[in-house]
């Protein structure tokens, strides 16, 4: 799927809070286009957890 479409995000905008950072994203496949957004929870400079939402 991934060599067929060439999915592709774009950050439209981000906030940090503590160890946590919100990006609110758009992502594109093919034709096909969403936005949403992504947290993660970072520790020690690393992303340890991610949630996605639609």
């Amino acid at each position: 799927m991934l060599t067929k479409y060439h999915p592709k995000a774009t950050i439209l905008s981000r906030m940090e809070a503590r160890a946590f950072i919100i990006d609110k994203e758009r992502t594109e496949a093919g034709s096909r286009s969403s936005e949403g957004a992504v947290i993660y929870q970072v520790e020690f400079g690393n992303i340890s957890r991610a949630w996605f939402t639609p």
